[in-house]
Order: structure tokens, then sequence, then C-alpha cells
């Protein structure tokens, strides 16, 4: 039964942390949402009549994924939008190294001299996506569907 406990805490924990980090991640992006828009056109990826409402709706969607997960309400749906959000950063970023584009990543400040593209990042959001999967399996299994398994 200790086990479990340390396992449950360990979500609980995940959910903190990740529900932070994602708060975080929006700050500058809302407060400076020009400035973001900057960022995801160097990407070289989003039409240019989706920047503006990419860097006006990515953050929004990042503090609503904080904030489901901090108050452990809908946080299956929290942990994949989670899970979705940051594969397509992984996307992102992977393409922008595959094109030897040396950018600003966007990721958690928009100071060009926080982080550029890179395997860094990529390995920090396959950790968050590794979090996101472990905070959705346990929801599953905390809410089986109705055929008796509780097993993914």
């Amino acid at each position: 039964m200790m086990k479990g406990n340390h396992y449950i805490c360990f979500i609980g924990f995940l959910k903190i942390f990740l529900g932070m980090l994602f708060l975080y991640a929006a700050i500058d992006k809302i407060v400076f949402p020009a400035s973001f828009a900057e960022v995801i056109y160097h990407y070289r990826l989003v039409p240019l009549g989706f920047l503006n409402i990419s860097a006006i709706i990515i953050p929004w969607i990042e503090i609503g994924i904080g904030v489901l997960l901090l108050l452990d309400v809908w946080s299956e749906v929290a942990s994949f939008i989670l899970i979705l959000l940051t594969f397509a950063f992984v996307v992102m970023i992977a393409s922008a190294m595959v094109r030897g584009l040396n950018i600003e990543c966007g990721c958690f400040s928009l100071d060009s001299h926080n982080s550029f593209v890179g395997w860094k990042r990529i390995i920090e959001d396959l950790l968050m996506i590794a979090g996101g999967c472990l905070i959705l399996q346990f929801e599953y299994k905390k809410h089986p569907s109705g055929n008796g398994s509780s097993s993914i």
C-alpha cells in the first residue's frame, strides 16, 4: 500500500510541477503577444494569416492546462492537451533544427538570449510529454471505462 501512496504523491507532484511550468511558460507570451508572433514566424511553419491568432491562443491554452492541473480538475483533458501541444512543439523544434534554423525557441521566455532550438529543448519537451502520459494513465485507471478493466 505504501508504494501506491508514493505513486499518488508523485502524480500530485507532477500535476503541480507541470501546472506551474505551463503557467510560467504562458506569462511572457500573454504580456508580449507581438513578440511571440515573431517567434512563431521564425519557425516558418505557420501561414502569415494564422500568426497573430496563434500567438494569442497558444498561451491561453497553456494557462488552461496549468490551471486545470493545479486545481486537479479535468486532469485527463489537461494532460491530453499537454501531450498534443508539447508534441507539436517537439515537431516544430525538430523541423527548425533539420532546416538549420538557429532561432529562439519561445518556450518559456521571449528573451532572445534565453534558449535556442536544440536537443536540450526536445528532451525537456519529451520529459513533459512523459509526465503528461503518467498523469493521463493515472486518471484513466482512477476512472476506468464501464468494461471493468482499469488498465490501459
